[in-house]
């Protein structure tokens, strides 16, 4: 229902029969904002993190509380806000680097006057609170858990100093650890055009990172456990892989246990690479991405290596955005096409010619995956078994529940994730509701998919204002530039606990907050209210029940005594 001042979206949920047809609530969006404004701000990657009773939190966006953490009830039948970190305030709060430890979930997020802070909430998405503040600007993220401790990195405003931190999960137990220098946070989160692989990684030997030196250092998050292996040797991009640090440098590729100061050289830099770096290792082979000569002239070649190989092999002219070990093999996501290999040179062939494979997810044996085919680079949902003949459309475009677009860029527009066994797709409309001279209002839409059956629910509408006066790479997308990963054959920045799934989203109505998703039954009633009035006035709370679920939003509201 559209008018000039509310967008009212309701909620429905059916069963495909009329009984089984019935509304959830309303979600009336406040969209009557002259100007609705929205500062450039660097995004953080989509996350989601499930909570014990089944929802997620995730993040949503509005005019009346910004960018703030929300979650669904169990039965993902609607979605609330969890937590509004910037009270009073219309301001993203930007959750973003959700790590679960414990019977929590973890995550950084913006306040009000730019601080950044830990949060965390518990398993089922509510009790959020803060643990502490990490820096007053800049920027914080790739947050990891070793052995009950958290570790991130805190990059100042002016990009001078970047400082690793550690966190127990309280206040007193948040403390920087060691400054670094030489290492900054990407620009743009979103950019893929670049490989920025980690450099750090969490082994049994300990968490490992590139030191103030550039050397590899480890640490058990205390100072006096925070040392350098002193191995002589510059590091970057680490891959762990069957108990060895793998790394890069000018030279070549090298090797570490990760323990000691011995490392050992495995292969040189091809001549006229300018890049060469490992990216991921399955079935004891490290795959390594190259780039032969330099510049926009370089032309991308995806190597490999094995402990009796001497020296890399070249795999083909391949630049995959993700990689997936399926059984004996691993598939490849490039641009052009849907390849399988299994490290060989031999054993790599396409599996199917078809545009931009992206969101590659398991589930119950066979890899799903969104793809376009033809000139028209219309979107469907696809399935293979790591086989040509095994590879087929489960979706068309207009089985699906999108627009057509106007250009392709296929990263903002949709994504899917697999929670308890069930596929969830995001999908991009442009609904091109003029909201100002400046702005129209598009929705991203949160559907549940049966892949057998070919059957699409709806779950919920997520609005969100896009700017046309900007430039293209300013406009903001419904569904986020945060769907697109920080790193190449990096997954989005989101969590999963007890068949939960804990995201970031941002709509019109909430700014960028948390969100939560889930796929159980909604917890028993089980709590009474009651108010306890002194004096003569009067306490109203709303809703009024006989019993609420846990994690139920209860108003109270007073009128005051008279005397």
């Amino acid at each position: 229902l559209w008018e000039p001042a509310v967008l009212a979206r309701r909620l429905w949920r059916t069963d495909g029969t009329s009984m089984g047809t019935f509304p959830l609530g309303d979600l009336n969006l406040n969209v009557d904002l002259d100007p609705y404004s929205i500062p450039y701000e660097p995004i953080y990657p989509t996350e989601m993190v499930r909570t014990a009773d089944g929802g997620l939190l995730y993040l949503g966006d509005s005019p009346f509380y910004g960018n703030e953490l929300y979650r669904t009830d169990p039965a993902v039948t609607s979605s609330v806000l969890a937590v509004d970190t910037n009270l009073g305030v219309t301001r993203d709060s930007t959750p973003h680097s959700f790590t679960t430890m414990g019977a929590h979930v973890y995550f950084l997020a913006n306040a009000a006057d730019g601080a950044i802070g830990l949060w965390r909430t518990d398993h089922d998405g509510n009790r959020l609170e803060r643990v502490a503040d990490v820096a007053n600007a800049g920027q914080a993220g790739d947050m990891s858990e070793m052995q009950d401790r958290l570790f991130f990195y805190v990059e100042t405003a002016d990009h001078v100093a970047n400082t690793l931190w550690v966190s127990d999960g309280t206040a007193t137990g948040t403390q920087p650890l060691l400054e670094l220098s030489g290492r900054h946070f990407p620009d743009t989160e979103g950019d893929t055009e670049i490989y920025r692989n980690p450099n750090y990684a969490v082994t049994p030997a300990g968490y490992l990172f590139r030191g103030p030196d550039c050397e590899i250092w480890r640490t058990d998050g205390t100072p006096t456990g925070t040392t350098s292996l002193e191995t002589g040797q510059c590091a970057g991009s680490f891959v762990w892989s069957d108990d060895r640090l793998y790394f890069s440098n000018f030279a070549g590729v090298w090797a570490s246990d990760g323990r000691t100061a011995h490392v050992e050289f495995i292969a040189p830099r091809p001549e006229n690479y300018s890049q060469l770096a490992p990216v991921f290792a399955a079935h004891r082979v490290l795959y390594l991405q190259g780039a032969e000569g330099n510049g926009e002239e370089a032309t991308p070649v995806l190597r490999v290596w094995s402990a009796d190989q001497t020296e890399t092999r070249i795999l083909g002219p391949l630049r995959p955005r993700e990689m997936m070990i399926q059984g004996d093999s691993v598939l490849l996501a490039v641009d052009t096409g849907l390849w399988r290999t299994d490290g060989t040179p031999v054993g790599t062939e396409l599996v199917a010619e078809i545009g931009k494979p992206q969101n590659l997810r398991l589930l119950d044996g066979r890899v799903y995956f969104l793809a376009f085919v033809g000139y028209d680079e219309l979107y469907g949902l696809w399935t293979t078994d790591g086989t040509a003949a095994g590879t087929r459309a489960v979706l068309e475009f207009n089985d699906l529940p999108w627009r057509p677009i106007n250009y392709a860029q296929p990263f903002p527009e949709l994504r899917m994730e697999v929670l308890a066994d069930t596929l969830f797709l995001w999908a991009w409309q442009r609904t091109d509701q003029v909201i100002s001279a400046l702005e129209t209002l598009d929705t991203c839409d949160l559907w549940r998919i049966d892949p057998t059956a070919a059957i699409l629910t709806p779950v919920q509408t997520i609005s969100s204002v896009k700017n046309e006066a900007g430039a293209p790479w300013l406009e903001i997308y419904p569904c986020g530039w945060d769907l697109l990963p920080g790193r190449f054959l990096a997954m989005p920045d989101l969590a999963q606990m007890n068949e939960r799934l804990f995201f970031a989203q941002t709509d019109v109505s909430h700014g960028r907050e948390p969100w939560v998703l889930g796929t159980d039954d909604r917890p028993a009633a089980a709590y009474t209210v009651h108010a306890a009035v002194t004096g003569n006035g009067a306490v109203q709370v709303e809703p009024v029940q006989s019993t609420y679920a846990p994690g139920s939003e209860v108003i109270f509201s007073a009128t005051p005594a008279t005397d």
